[in-house]
């Protein structure tokens, strides 16, 4: 084949081949704009479906970068992701166009996903395919910063991205979708208002409202009103209503689904609501009907709720701590600036249930005089009333169902319930139930003075017209009572019957009627013959409390006590007898002579010449002055008896004598007699403590301590029932009433000297008199258990009187004294010292140094004065528990120990002090909610309350209650509490400086100079009080003054960075070089 043919022929299969590959291309690429159409016209499954089952002639790379777009569009941004990195990890990706846009892709998704991060990653990225002036670079550049908020940063960089070119159409489309021109400028102008650039970013927001779409125009409103809001809060507080409301009307524009408005709306309805309550703390309510009105528009519920919850609960600070006035003026301002609207419901119902919390937790101080005031408020809820009378009715309830507390609060309870409740039925009803209270006192718990208190209180309730009515249910109430005393046969009701008869003026009440006197008299006799003495005198006193002049129960009374050898009793009924007959004649000259009454013994020896004592009454006598303790008589009374030889009183009296011996202190006597004893005598406690304590007097140490031993393990404590003459009998019972706990206590204090064993059988006796609570507690103070001491003198100070309450006093001062507790030491020797001036040197030194640690060292020089002491440069003495209160950092644990101390010493003035404190603490760095810490001071001002009201004289008492009135804003009751404390305490540094930062928020400068002032006389080293000086000073443009303030501050910290700067700015504007040249 010639050349030219070959040559031809290989022309025409070039051509042939070059018309197919044309071709094929043309209708690849025909393809995938076709796909491109589907992914444009937001088909997304057809897109895709032609991307996976096309012919086209693409790489890996943009095989998943087409992928990543359609994914991106149907299911997100995150699901996106896994597309374009995969994209970048082919060979083809390499190409500058693909891979730069791959990695703006990976920047957009971040972005969407506001996920700084990886956009911070995604734009390293692009630097390996372009350069960082790049626009596309910029734009995100700019909007990573304003992902981190840093919007000048972010305005910059937008700012220099004007012209982005489109890598590719799909790029262009799917950028367009998720970054429209018109969010992108919404973002520049959200950068511009969180800038401050308010003015300018509203005049571009309005420009679109004109032209942009519906949904744009929605963003728009939503960005005006938070500029308004930015605006608002930059303003002083006078001027900011007019921007709120502004913002609150570009708001009502948004529609109600919309994510941003309500994001927004809750935004500006919590500053609409803190702005609000910022003005009513400062007593400014001309702006109040402008704040609810847009809040109820803006349909704001919750911050409604919370403001009204926030009026209540401030209304009721102002009252619980006695501030009427300012309460007076808070309700008033609401009142007068109130508009009709669902707020005053909130209000009212938030009003009403303050107060009925108030009265479940008792606190009733000023509950009257504020439910006056909140009349102006809840005179138009119908709810309010009973609401408020229910509580106060299941409050009193409550307390009678506590009988101790009955007649301590419930007076003021139901004075409360009387001024609310006008409803004649209901006044009725709860009398009726106060009666039926009282029923279940004196019949089921045998209470009858407390049950005739109760229906007394009842009878005040009832109107006039039901009074009557309410009498008749007394009168049916005491005969019920009365039916049921005769039926158990209880004579001791019949005299409180009686009384409710004459207090209630029952006119004819068929009770106590002459026929069951009779019968009472009657069962007394019979009890009387069958040797039921002491049933027998409870029937004839209880006759006697009803007729003290009847002479048959005057009668058996007598005998009867004469049988139970309460011979002064015999004595004393004698006298009220109109005649005597032998049978009583005798029993009383015996009881006059064994209670030493005058001319006894002739009386007794003129009926001796008619009858002749009998060998039972000459033992009466005989064991009877050993009851009185005259054991000379007793002996020869005795003697008689042993000289007539009468063995049936053998034993008897060789106890008599065993006893008279022990009452002369005739130690071998006692000795010799004991050994005579029959072994049941030898056993009674009492004996065998006489024997102990003979041999100890004899010095014979071993045979008391082997009897001792003997003693502790099987002495019965019980009462040993055996046959005897009543004479016996009745010494018996005296004779067990000895103590044997008190004796082993007192020999092992004594003799053994063990002191812990002699507390452990002290703490054995039951119902101690004050005496042994005085000894018991010394013991234990000397043992160093100081709760049980206190708790044994807080006892004993209950009934004692005289020398033993001055005793415990002083114990009880030193104790607390020693402890710590030194309000409560201070408490106790300002007692002591009214009651007896006349003082040890020692007891006046230590109230003196209880008084200065206590901070009223003007009280403290008087009891000084014998020394030679500086009585202001003592030290404060450690207080144990309050070093462990500081170093429990946790407010749990602080709680717990405090609470444990409180257990230890529940009578505290200190610890009801240190509580007080805690909570004010609590209140200051806790994040409790504001209902809470309210809580916390009204408590604390409570506990305050009550301190001040007993014990004026605390001045940190009053410091604290001015702290909490303070963090109350109740300046004007603070101020003088805290004047107070500095009354008490001239040298109180820290009550001044509190009333210099209320003089400074009140802008009463002079004021607040002067307590700095005196605060530098007391402390010149005081820091804080010479900055507070210069700040105050410079704020009055007193620049001179406060150059010379700031130069002490710096002398006290030197190159202080704040005073030099201080000190270099004044003296510039002074033109005073010294201390410019200083700084």
């Amino acid at each position: 084949m010639s050349y030219f043919k070959i040559f031809t022929l290989s022309f025409c299969f070039s051509l042939l081949f070059i018309a197919l590959f044309i071709g094929f291309a043309f209708d690849s690429r025909s393809t995938l704009d076709q796909t491109y159409e589907y992914f444009a016209s937001q088909q997304y499954d057809e897109a895709r479906r032609h991307l996976l089952h096309g012919d086209h002639p693409i790489s890996l790379a943009d095989f998943y970068l087409y992928e990543g777009y359609i994914t991106r569009e149907k299911l997100g941004a995150e699901k996106s992701q896994p597309y374009f990195l995969e994209a970048l990890q082919h060979p083809a990706n390499k190409r500058s166009n693909t891979a730069f846009e791959l990695s703006l892709n990976l920047a957009l998704n971040a972005f969407l996903q506001k996920d700084p991060e990886t956009l911070h990653q995604a734009l390293d990225q692009c630097l390996l395919y372009t350069n960082a002036d790049h626009p596309w670079f910029l734009f995100f550049k700019g909007n990573y910063f304003y992902l981190l908020k840093d919007y000048p940063q972010a305005l910059t960089h937008w700012q220099a991205s004007q012209s982005r070119p489109w890598l590719s159409k799909w790029m262009e489309a799917s950028f367009q979708h998720h970054l429209p021109e018109d969010k992108v400028r919404l973002n520049c102008l959200y950068a511009q208002i969180e800038l401050g650039q308010l003015e300018e970013a509203r005049q571009a927001l309005k420009e679109m409202l004109f032209t942009s779409p519906a949904a744009t125009k929605h963003d728009a409103n939503l960005l005006l009103a938070l500029s308004y809001r930015k605006e608002a809060e930059t303003l002083l507080p006078p001027a900011r209503p007019f921007a709120f409301q502004k913002a609150a009307d570009y708001l009502q524009l948004l529609p109600e689904e919309n994510v941003y408005y309500i994001q927004e709306k809750s935004s500006l309805a919590h500053s609409f609501k803190e702005q609000l309550l910022q003005e009513i703390e400062g007593s400014t309510f001309i702006n109040l009907p402008l704040y609810l009105q847009t809040l109820e528009r803006m349909q704001a519920s919750t911050q409604l709720e919370e403001i009204s919850k926030r009026f209540a609960q401030r209304f009721t600070e102002m009252t619980l701590t006695g501030n009427i006035e300012e309460a007076s003026h808070f309700i008033q301002g609401i009142a007068d600036h109130l508009h009709e609207g669902n707020f005053n419901q909130l209000l009212a119902s938030q009003l009403t249930a303050s107060m009925q919390e108030a009265i479940i937790k008792g606190r009733l101080h000023y509950w009257k005089e504020g439910w006056i005031l909140s009349q102006k408020l809840l005179s138009s809820d119908s709810s309010c009333l009973p609401t408020l009378i229910n509580a106060l009715t299941s409050k009193i309830l409550g307390l009678l169902e506590d009988d101790s507390e009955i007649f301590k609060e419930i007076y003021s309870y139901l004075g409360l319930w009387q001024a609310l409740e006008k409803r004649a039925f209901q006044r009725y009803t709860l009398a009726r139930q106060l009666l039926q209270k009282a029923e279940c006192l004196w019949s089921l718990k045998n209470e009858p003075q407390k049950a005739i208190d109760l229906i007394k209180l009842a009878t005040s309730l009832p109107f006039e017209e039901e009074l009557k009515e309410f009498q008749q249910d007394i009168e049916r109430a005491v005969i019920k009572i009365y039916r049921q005393a005769v039926l158990q046969d209880n004579i001791h009701q019949f005299a409180f019957i009686q009384q409710a008869v004459q207090q209630f003026n029952f006119n004819s009440l068929p009770v106590l009627e002459a026929a069951e006197i009779a019968n009472q008299i009657a069962d007394a006799q019979y009890l009387y013959k069958k040797k039921q003495f002491t049933l027998a005198a409870d029937k004839a006193l209880g006759v006697l409390k009803v007729t003290p002049c009847n002479q048959a129960a005057r009668r058996i009374a007598a005998l009867a006590a004469y049988q139970e050898g309460k011979y002064f009793e015999v004595v004393e009924h004698a006298k009220h007898l109109n005649s005597l007959d032998f049978s009583i004649l005798e029993p009383l000259a015996i009881s006059m002579l064994i209670t030493g009454e005058k001319e006894s013994a002739s009386f007794l020896r003129f009926l001796s010449d008619h009858q002749p004592l009998s060998d039972d009454n000459k033992l009466r006598l005989g064991l009877g002055y050993l009851l009185v303790s005259q054991p000379e008589p007793s002996i020869s009374w005795l003697t008689q008896i042993q000289r007539a030889k009468n063995d049936g009183f053998h034993d008897e009296v060789l106890l008599g004598f065993y006893i008279a011996a022990f009452q002369k202190q005739d130690w071998p006597q006692v000795i010799n007699l004991y050994s005579q004893l029959t072994p049941s005598r030898q056993q009674i406690p009492a004996v065998q403590g006489m024997i102990i304590q003979s041999y100890l007097a004899q010095d014979q140490r071993e045979q008391a301590e082997e009897l001792f031993a003997t003693f502790l393990k099987h002495s019965s404590f019980d009462f040993l029932e055996e046959r005897g003459s009543t004479a016996y009998n009745i010494l018996k019972k005296h004779l067990y009433s000895f103590n044997a706990y008190d004796f082993a206590a007192r020999y092992f204090l004594y003799v053994k000297k063990d002191l812990a064993q002699a507390l452990s059988y002290f703490r054995e006796v039951k119902n101690p008199l004050p005496d042994l609570l005085l000894e018991r507690a010394q013991l234990a103070y000397t043992l160093k258990n100081y709760p049980e001491s206190i708790k044994d003198l807080h006892e004993a100070l209950q009934n004692a009187q005289g020398s033993p309450r001055e005793k415990a006093l002083l114990l009880l001062g030193q104790i607390y004294f020693e402890i710590g507790l030194y309000p409560d030491s201070v408490s106790c020797f300002k007692e002591l010292f009214a009651l007896n001036c006349r003082q040890d040197l020692s007891v006046h030194r230590l109230y003196g140094q209880a008084l200065t640690l206590l901070g009223r060292p003007d009280l403290a020089s008087m009891h000084f004065r014998q020394f030679e002491i500086d009585h202001l440069a003592l030290s404060s003495l450690p207080q144990n528990f309050d070093i462990d209160l500081k170093e429990n950092k946790s407010l749990n644990k602080r709680q717990q120990l405090l609470e444990h101390q409180l257990q230890l010493y529940p009578q505290s003035i200190s610890l009801q002090l240190l509580s007080a404190k805690e909570l004010v603490f609590c209140f200051n760095y806790s994040a409790d909610s504001c209902d809470d810490r309210s809580e916390k001071l009204l408590l604390a001002h409570e506990i305050l309350k009550k301190i001040n009201e007993k014990h004026s004289y605390l001045p940190e008492a009053w410091y604290l209650q001015g702290q909490v009135l303070t963090h109350l804003k109740l300046n004007r009751s603070a101020k003088q509490a805290f004047s107070k404390a500095i009354d008490l305490n001239p040298y109180y540094v820290e009550a001044y400086k509190q009333l210099a930062i209320i003089n400074k928020t009140e802008k009463d400068f002079g004021s607040a100079l002067y307590h700095l002032r005196q605060v530098l006389q007391i402390a010149p080293h005081d820091e804080e009080a010479w900055r507070w000086l210069a700040c105050i000073e410079e704020e009055q443009n007193h620049f001179s003054d406060a150059i010379q303030a700031w130069s002490k501050a710096l002398k006290l910290h030197p190159l202080h960075p704040l005073y030099l700067l201080k000190l270099a700015h004044l003296s510039f504007n002074l033109h005073a070089t010294e201390w410019s040249e200083k700084a």
